[in-house]
């Protein structure tokens, strides 16, 4: 079985973040909040673009 993992890109600090944690109990119009590994406050998607990470192994 694979993980499906995500990042997302600060769009106020203008950089790539890791997701730690992605919490639709306390969503936002429907959009998960985000935690980084970075950060331990949660983001909306209106702060962060979500992406699926999908760095492959060569």
């Amino acid at each position: 079985m694979r993980d499906i993992k995500f990042r997302c890109w600060d769009t106020e600090n203008k950089e790539m973040l890791e997701v730690q944690e992605l919490d639709y109990e306390d969503s936002y119009n429907g959009q998960p909040m985000i935690r980084t590994t970075m950060y331990s406050d949660y983001f909306d998607t209106e702060d962060m673009i979500l992406m699926q990470y999908t760095r492959t192994k060569r």
